[in-house]
């Protein structure tokens, strides 16, 4: 990860385990933009307070959509 990304997913941990869901998927959504992989993110036990929030689950269905769409070619 570049190191902005990494502090970022860091802090995101630290949310996270410290039951403030609402930072931590601001930060998660800021990482993933940054480059982080949304599959990573979804397996870290570090995250798993957030796995059953529909917030999470669109977080990375939605970065997911993203990524394909820019990916794709001819764009």
């Amino acid at each position: 990860l570049p190191p902005r990304a990494r502090d970022l997913h860091n802090l995101a941990y630290v949310f996270a385990l410290c039951d403030e869901p609402d930072a931590a998927l601001e930060l998660v959504a800021q990482t993933i933009e940054l480059g982080t992989s949304r599959e990573l993110i979804a397996q870290e036990d570090e995250f798993r307070s957030l796995r059953e929030l529909p917030e999470f689950q669109e977080l990375l269905e939605s970065q997911s959509v993203e990524a394909e769409r820019t990916s794709s070619p001819g764009r």
